[in-house]
C-alpha cells in the first residue's frame, strides 16, 4: 500500500507543527491555510508566467528522474542495512566466544588458586616430617653417643648378666630388634618425606601448566575484545552512513513529492481551462455541457440534520486549490458544524471508510480509495470526496466536482476497492 504522506491534507502538516484540529484552534488554523493558500496562489502565478512555466511532462520527467535517485539511494541503504546486520552478527558471536574464554580464565584461575593451596598443605607435610626426621635422628645419636660413652661394652654386659645361653640369645636378638626399629623409623620418615617432595614437584608443574594456560587465554580474550571494538568501530561507520542515506532518501522523496504537486496542479490548471473553455461553450449553446448539478437548496429525502448540513457545506465550500481533495472535506465537515478531522484521503480511507457495499451508503458519508493509477501524486495520497445522495459525489479537483457515484467508482477503482464510511467514525443518520 502507498504510503500515507501530508501533501494532500497540508492541514495535517501543520498539526505536525503542534496544531492540532480541535474547534477551539479553528481560528489559528484558518490562518495557517490562508498562508498556505497565498504561497499556492504565488506558487500559481509563477507557473502561469511563460518564462519560468515547466510543462506537466517536465515535471513528471524530473519527478521520475528523482524517483530513479531515491531508487538507487534506497538500494545503498538496503545494502548498509546488510552490512549493519552481518556486523551485529558477528558481535554477537564474537561476544559469546569472549565470554567463554573469560568463563575458561575464571575457571583456570580457580584451579591455580586450588593447586597452590594444595602446594603449601605440602609444603607443610613436608616441614612437619623434616621436624620429626630430626627428632629420630637425635634420639639415635643420643644412643649411639651414650654406648660409646660407656665404653661400647653393651655385648659383654649382656653376656656377662645372662645366666643362661638362651637368655644370651634372647637379649641379643632384643637388642638387635631395637636398633632395627630406629633405623626402620628413620627410613620411613625419609620416604615419606621423599613422595611429599615428588607430590609437590608435581604440583609445581600443574600450577605453571596453568598459568601458561590461563596467559594464552587472556591473550585470546584481548585478541576477542580488539577484534570487538573493530566490528564496533565499523558498526559506528555503518550506521552513520545510514543516518546519512535516510536523510538523503527524505530530502529526495520530498523534491519527488514536490515535483509531482506541481505537475498535478499545472493538469488541473489545463483542466481548469478547459472546464472554463466547455462552460462558455456550454453557455453560448444553451446546453449545460457538464456533469449535472444538484443546488444546495435541493433536500435529500431522509437525509437528517446533520447529513443535510454536510450535504449543504459541500455547496458553500470553496477549493482549497488542487491536489487538496482531503483538505476541501475537513473544510466541509467543519464549515457544517459536524467536527473537525485531520488526515490525507489515505488516511481517512483507512480509519474511517469500511464498506463497499453501494447498498449501505448514505448521504455524508466520505468515500474514498487509498491510491489510483494516476501517474501523480493520487498512486501516493490516495482521493476522496463526499456522497451527498441521489448517486452523486462531490470532490476537490482544482475545483469543486459534481459526478455519479458509478462514475467516481470506475474512475477510482484501478488499484483498490474504493469504500465509505462516516467521518471520524461519528455516523449522521
Amino acid at each position: 500500500m502507498p504510503s500515507c504522506g501530508e501533501l494532500d491534507s497540508p492541514k495535517q502538516t501543520f498539526n505536525e507543527l503542534g496544531d492540532d484540529v480541535e474547534p477551539k484552534k479553528t481560528e489559528k488554523l484558518l490562518t495557517r491555510r490562508e498562508a498556505l493558500k497565498l504561497l499556492a496562489g504565488a506558487g500559481a502565478l509563477l507557473a502561469a508566467t511563460p518564462a519560468f512555466a515547466e510543462t506537466e511532462e517536465e515535471l513528471r520527467a524530473k519527478a521520475d528522474q528523482t524517483q530513479a535517485e531515491i531508487d538507487e539511494v534506497q538500494g545503498q541503504y538496503d545494502a548498509a542495512m546488510g552490512q549493519l546486520s552481518a556486523l551485529a552478527a558477528e558481535v554477537e558471536e564474537l561476544s559469546i566466544a569472549q565470554a567463554q574464554t573469560l568463563d575458561q580464565i575464571y575457571a583456570t584461575e580457580e584451579e591455580i588458586y586450588i593447586t597452590k593451596g594444595q602446594i603449601e598443605e605440602t609444603e607443610e607435610a613436608i616441614a612437619s616430617r623434616e621436624r620429626e626426621l630430626e627428632r629420630k635422628q637425635e634420639r639415635l645419636s643420643r644412643r649411639i653417643s651414650s654406648a660409646y660413652k660407656s665404653g661400647g661394652t653393651d655385648f659383654l654386659d649382656i653376656l656377662l648378666s645372662s645366666s643362661s645361653f638362651e637368655e644370651l640369645e634372647s637379649n641379643i636378638y632384643y637388642l638387635d630388634k631395637i636398633s632395627q626399629s630406629d633405623a626402620q623409623l628413620i627410613a620411613d620418615v625419609r620416604q615419606i618425606k621423599a613422595e611429599l617432595e615428588e607430590h609437590k614437584v608435581a604440583l609445581e608443574e600443574q600450577k605453571a601448566s596453568l598459568e601458561e594456560r590461563r596467559a594464552e587465554l587472556e591473550e585470546l580474550n584481548a585478541i576477542q575484545q580488539a577484534q570487538i571494538e573493530d566490528l564496533r568501530a565499523a558498526q559506528a561507520e555503518v550506521s552513520s552512513l545510514l543516518s546519512s542515506l535516510d536523510a538523503k532518501v527524505q530530502e529526495l522523496i520530498a523534491q519527488r513529492d514536490e515535483e509531482l504537486l506541481a505537475a498535478e496542479r499545472e493538469a488541473e490548471r489545463a483542466r481548469e481551462a478547459e472546464a472554463a473553455a466547455a462552460a462558455a461553450a456550454a453557455a453560448s449553446g444553451g446546453s449545460s455541457g457538464g456533469s449535472s448539478r444538484v443546488y444546495p437548496d435541493q433536500i435529500v429525502a431522509g437525509a437528517s440534520g446533520s447529513q443535510q448540513a454536510v450535504i449543504n457545506a459541500c455547496y458553500t465550500t470553496p477549493s482549497p486549490g488542487g491536489g487538496l481533495c482531503a483538505w476541501w472535506v475537513e473544510d466541509v465537515f467543519e464549515r457544517a458544524g459536524v467536527g473537525s478531522w485531520g488526515g490525507n484521503a489515505c488516511d481517512l480511507y483507512n480509519y474511517y471508510c469500511f464498506s463497499s457495499d453501494t447498498s449501505a451508503i448514505q448521504p455524508g458519508m466520505i468515500v474514498a480509495v487509498s491510491t489510483y493509477p494516476s501517474g501523480g501524486l493520487g498512486a501516493i495520497y490516495g482521493h476522496v470526496g463526499i456522497y451527498i445522495g441521489n448517486g452523486l459525489v462531490m470532490e476537490n479537483i482544482g475545483f469543486i466536482n459534481t459526478q455519479g457515484l458509478d462514475t467516481w467508482i470506475a474512475s477510482y477503482s484501478g488499484s483498490v476497492t474504493p469504500r465509505w464510511g462516516w467521518m471520524g467514525g461519528v455516523a449522521l443518520s
